[in-house]
């Protein structure tokens, strides 16, 4: 079952590379996959061009011949402060989406939102974030 990983594994770096491939500092696949693979866990951190820093967690279960995905997208700014994030830890039932949600920061100010649960909704945010931003 181990190809169900490695095809997750693959997905979210083509989807990294085809969405923000023009603002990576260092576009290269990393070296460790099949460390990832072993671990069940993809941990990815780039530092985008314009300063931004990018970083995608995931952990992999597989139950019933299917891949859970335990994930947490982070987009932070220059000076290392979060500027929002997607995961879906179990901890806001009042979203309508739960368990995904989105957090902006300060989190004091913001409460969690919506959130589609899908990589590729979190990098078209983040390439609207830096857009936005410049």
């Amino acid at each position: 079952m181990d190809y169900l990983i490695v095809l997750r594994i693959y997905t979210v770096l083509s989807l990294i590379f085809e969405k923000l491939g023009p603002f990576l500092e260092d576009p290269r696949y990393p070296d460790n996959i099949d460390d990832f693979i072993a671990a069940q866990t993809l941990v990815l951190r780039y530092q985008l061009t314009n300063q931004w820093k990018l970083h995608v967690k995931e952990g992999y279960v597989i139950e019933k011949y299917q891949l859970e995905i335990e994930y947490g997208y982070v987009l932070m700014n220059e000076g290392g402060d979060f500027v929002f994030s997607c995961d879906n830890v179990p901890h806001h039932p009042q979203v309508r989406t739960f368990p995904h949600h989105k957090h902006r920061y300060p989190k004091d100010r913001f409460k969690p939102t919506e959130f589609s649960g899908r990589c590729e909704d979190f990098l078209e945010e983040v390439l609207w974030e830096m857009t936005r931003s410049q």
